[in-house]
């Protein structure tokens, strides 16, 4: 307010809210987040994950107005293993500990 009373409208501005992907990344190291970077207030992102990986809800978010992605919870959960899928033609083998192995996790057939 100045001296005559009124408001000088023209410094005023409303500025969006930036979002942050490592807000939304962070445990998952199994995700690429970088899309979602930046966005601003009512901008979308979208997340991938990586090979061998699916993600456990929606991929596209959302940048709040608060700032803050509308699911914070999405993460990129490993593709679950079955000792069947190695086994089969070789019935010779233990393959026990395979069962139940998820990306990126080793077994040992006995």
């Amino acid at each position: 307010c100045d001296a005559a009373g009124a408001f000088d409208a023209a410094t005023v501005a409303c500025e969006a809210h930036t979002c942050q992907a490592a807000a939304v990344a962070s445990p998952d190291t199994n995700g690429n987040y970088g899309d979602c970077d930046g966005k601003l207030t009512a901008q979308t992102c979208t997340v991938s994950c990586a090979a061998g990986y699916t993600a456990n809800s929606t991929l596209t978010l959302l940048c709040d107005a608060a700032g803050a992605f509308d699911a914070a919870t999405v993460a990129c959960e490993a593709h679950t293993c079955q000792a069947a899928a190695v086994a089969s033609p070789d019935t010779n083998g233990n393959y026990g500990d395979c069962d139940g192995k998820v990306t990126a996790e080793a077994c040992t057939v006995a």
